[in-house]
Order: C-alpha cells, then structure tokens, then sequence
C-alpha cells in the first residue's frame, strides 16, 4: 500500500502531536525491549515489522557498550515529541547504513516501496529529471519503520509542503516540471541551515580516509557556533 498526502495535511497545525503520543511511545518501547531478534510490533495502529533488533549499528568505544538497532529504534520513539514537530511536512532524503556506522551508506531521495498499512505519506515530487514520491515523516509510526531500515541521519527539506501560517498565496504543485517545484511552496524555506564542519584532519589517519575526530578543531567550532548564534539573537532572530 502506498501512502499519500491529502488537503487534510494541509490544514493541520504544523507542530500538532496526537494526545496520546505518550502511550504510543511507552509501547513501542516495551514491545521492542521484550522482543527477541525479531517480531512485529504495533505502532498507533500500524503493524511494523522488526528485524535484525541485536545488529550493532555503532561499535563499542572505551566503557560504552556497542549500541543496536534495537536501540536505535528505542531512541527514535523516545525522541518523537522532538523529532516530529521539526520534520513535519518536509521531504526526507535518508541516509541508510544497512550495516552500522561503520558500513558502507547510500542516500535515498524517493521510495518505490512503502510497508503495508498506508502510514507513511509520501508526496509528489519533481526531482531529478522525474517526478518521484518522497517520505514526509508525520507520525511515530514512520519514525520507526525509518530506524529499522537504518536511516542513521533524517535530512529534511527546509521549506514545509504546508502552506500554514503565512504562505497560503504559494502554489501546492510539486510535481511536472522543474518551474512547477521553483513556483510550488517547496521553494520557500522558513528557516536557514547553518552547517559548521570541523573538517580538519587528526594526523593519525590512513592515506585517503576520512578525518577522525579532532577534538581541539570540535571544540573550536562550537565557539564558532555559540558566536553564530549570539550574532543571531542580537538581530532577534530565533537560532538553536
């Protein structure tokens, strides 16, 4: 079954959570804590299938026991109060690690195939060259579908197919033709990225890897960031 957007997602308000999210939460929790390897879970009313729950997605590192996909799964509901008012409304791209965060990754921009049940939406977009369905995550359920296919980093758009509350005059066409997106609301960020790397390299690397942690050059970019942001608020604008 696919899921799909309809004018009711239109109309909601862009934070709004269900009453009983709570509930939803501890059961998720409970039903992956009891499960052995593998099960299915029920979720707001979507059966979910749970598998591979003891596969280690980051290894163990000094007095820190391995983490897996059992707990990734645990954290993504624990953090839905937080995570689903920001993602809300915006087409994901997921960054999957099938084997841990040590594995090799692939980024996916559109799905060809959803779970049963209809709980992800998806909309309509046109993106390379095509129009091609992305995930919008709205509920606790797609969260936790999201976490057992290891999307490891939920990179969403900045602009929200949701014209509330002051964009109604934008067009909600996202699909046929690249001046269709330019035109749409999906071109209208409400908010700015600003994206500080600490790309430096530590020194002990192998030739053509990838920096490790350098934690002076980490150190010195949440200076910059604190910097950013009082910079920011003395503009009046709102950062994080």
């Amino acid at each position: 079954a696919k899921g799909t957007t309809t004018s009711a997602s239109a109309t909601a308000a862009p934070t709004a959570l269900p009453s009983d999210l709570d509930a939803q939460i501890a059961s998720v929790i409970a039903q992956v804590e009891a499960a052995k390897k593998q099960t299915t879970i029920e979720v707001a009313g979507a059966q979910i299938a749970v598998t591979n729950l003891d596969k280690e997605m980051w290894p163990a590192h000094g007095d820190t026991r391995a983490l897996t996909k059992r707990d990734l799964i645990t954290y993504y509901a624990r953090m839905a109060p937080y995570l689903l008012p920001q993602l809300r409304d915006r087409p994901l791209t997921m960054t999957r690690y099938p084997n841990g965060i040590d594995g090799a990754f692939f980024y996916q921009k559109h799905v060809d195939a959803l779970p049963a049940g209809g709980f992800v939406q998806t909309l309509r977009v046109f993106m390379d060259k095509r129009d091609q369905d992305a995930i919008l995550v709205n509920n606790l359920p797609t969260l936790v579908w999201l976490a057992q296919v290891a999307d490891l980093a939920l990179h969403v758009s900045l602009a929200r197919a949701n014209p509330l509350p002051d964009a109604l005059d934008r067009p909600q066409t996202y699909s046929g033709s690249k001046e269709a997106i330019e035109a749409s609301l999906l071109n209208v960020p409400d908010f700015v990225l600003f994206d500080l790397d600490p790309y430096i390299y530590r020194g002990d690397e192998g030739h053509g890897a990838e920096p490790e942690l350098n934690r002076h050059a980490f150190e010195q970019t949440t200076q910059v960031a604190g910097w950013l942001k009082e910079l920011l608020d003395s503009a009046g604008m709102s950062s994080f």
